[in-house]
């Protein structure tokens, strides 16, 4: 009985070889159409915005306490600040991530010095003057122009 067992055992590996060099030979010698070339992104020019410009949305959402008399009765902003930023730059965005920690704490600085009757608080552009300041204080290699917000609102 040993004898049949050991003869099919080989008949179904030499099945199980031939397979795998009919799917190589296939495999290998089918005609392969290459990859669709990626088109080039324009070039920027003096008035149109960056071609490979992303967003940099690393901060996050930033609940910060406003500045008022008595803790328990302290208003909180929460904003969601964020900008572009040219990826192609590996040392600005290197610089980036690892300023977030300081970003977010200037952030928290600066509303922590406003009180909540302040009139700079329904002044989305003085605001983001302000934190745009902030942020390129921090900043060695490169500067943000322009920043936004994706969630800004006063909780009492």
């Amino acid at each position: 009985m040993k004898k049949p067992a050991r003869v099919h055992i080989r008949i179904l590996l030499a099945i199980l070889a031939a397979e795998i060099l009919l799917v190589a030979a296939v495999a290998a010698l089918s005609p392969r159409t290459p990859p669709p070339a990626a088109a080039a992104p324009p070039r920027p020019t003096a008035g149109s915005p960056r071609a490979q410009e992303k967003q940099f949305l690393g901060l996050g959402r930033i609940r910060a306490p406003l500045a008022a008399a008595a803790p328990a009765a302290a208003s909180i902003v929460v904003i969601s600040p964020y900008f572009p930023y040219d990826p192609a730059d590996r040392a600005f965005s290197e610089e980036l991530a690892a300023r977030i920690g300081d970003c977010r704490r200037a952030t928290l600085d600066f509303f922590a010095a406003i009180p909540p009757s302040s009139p700079i608080l329904n002044n989305d552009d003085a605001i983001k003057s302000a934190l745009l300041e902030r942020y390129n204080a921090q900043l060695r290699l490169g500067k943000i122009e322009r920043l936004y917000f994706t969630d800004y609102m006063i909780i009492d």
